[in-house]
């Protein structure tokens, strides 16, 4: 008897499908992908890193795949992801979960009902030094967090230099684009690292710099345990871009440039400096799908974030814009 060739789905034809695509080929050469667009346009020829080309959602099911990443805009999340959930076939979402809390309810209680492993992609967990950094908060090497700055800031049409940035998922509140979902990787990565975080309050605003209908910048503060303070700062409207995560506690402080792979812990009786010079960000995403298919589907220790994890960022988030809207109100 002939084993079955696996078969890997991606939904979705954008920049982020391409990239799992050519992951998934890389990391799997037997393997077939198979893809769908999430509009259900029709093309003419097979996209690139891609052996079969559905035409619709029954089409991709009916191939049986063995997992498959959901890399359609938020707003679809739930409609593409559940059908698979249903079916017991593994599920990666790219993050957020999904645009709102009610299509995330929805994959909550489809999971329930199928128990289908299903993680979601907040790559930034595979990020260098997370767990240099995760290990000194554990062991208090810099003692009581004071407050914690998180920032990333960024310049939308830089994103994607060969496509109209207004035409793009980020820019479109129909698509769930805005800094908010977005640029959520800070919200989760500091879950993470920080757990429980606890909201507060938010500032979300337009600064009217692009001709958007969704907001460009967030101010987010929430409490830390042991009563810190975090705030994460957020936007896509800054032409010098940034990210890090600064530390500061009763000992030392931890300085984390995710943007330049450097990070610094600093005690009064030590310093540690840590430095990559050449780092392929892709990476990221190949140990991603590697942890998925590896350890989270066959429940071993894994750093893919949870349905549950993904949801509470979501709320956090479905509280900050609740905030701008009583601000609005009053």
């Amino acid at each position: 008897m002939f084993e079955k060739k696996k078969i890997f789905a991606v939904v979705g034809l954008g920049n982020i499908s391409r990239r799992h695509r050519k992951n998934l080929k890389l990391l799997f050469p037997s393997a077939q992908v198979a893809a769908l667009a999430s509009s259900n346009r029709q093309l003419d020829n097979l996209p690139e890193s891609c052996d079969i080309l559905t035409k619709s959602l029954d089409e991709l099911l009916a191939l049986n795949p063995d997992f498959v990443i959901i890399a359609s805009p938020a707003t679809f999340h739930a409609k593409h992801a559940i059908p698979f959930i249903k079916n017991n076939i593994p599920v990666l979402i790219e993050k957020p979960i999904a645009a709102n809390l009610q299509d995330s309810k929805k994959i909550e209680n489809a999971i329930a009902k199928s128990k289908t492993p299903v993680g979601v992609g907040y790559c930034l967990r595979y990020k260098p030094f997370i767990d240099d950094v995760k290990r000194c908060l554990d062991n208090e090497g810099i003692g009581k967090i004071l407050t914690v700055d998180i920032s990333c800031s960024s310049y939308l049409p830089d994103w994607r230099p060969s496509k109209n940035y207004l035409s793009s998922v980020s820019a479109s509140a129909d698509l769930g684009g805005g800094a908010l979902l977005e640029l959520s990787h800070e919200i989760d990565y500091a879950s993470l690292l920080l757990n429980p975080i606890n909201f507060k309050s938010a500032a979300i605003k337009n600064s009217q710099i692009f001709n958007i209908d969704v907001e460009d910048s967030a101010d987010l503060n929430f409490t830390t345990p042991g009563g810190g303070s975090l705030n994460i700062h957020l936007d896509f409207c800054s032409k010098l871009s940034s990210r890090y995560a600064n530390f500061y506690g009763t000992k030392g402080k931890i300085l984390w440039d995710l943007q330049n792979n450097k990070l610094d812990i600093i005690t009064r009786n030590d310093t540690k400096n840590y430095f990559i010079d050449s780092w392929d960000s892709n990476q990221m995403y190949i140990d991603m799908v590697n942890d998925f298919l590896v350890n989270y589907i066959h429940h071993k220790e894994s750093r893919i974030c949870s349905v549950l994890e993904a949801v509470n960022v979501l709320e956090s988030i479905d509280q900050a814009k609740k905030f701008k809207e009583r601000d609005i109100n009053e």
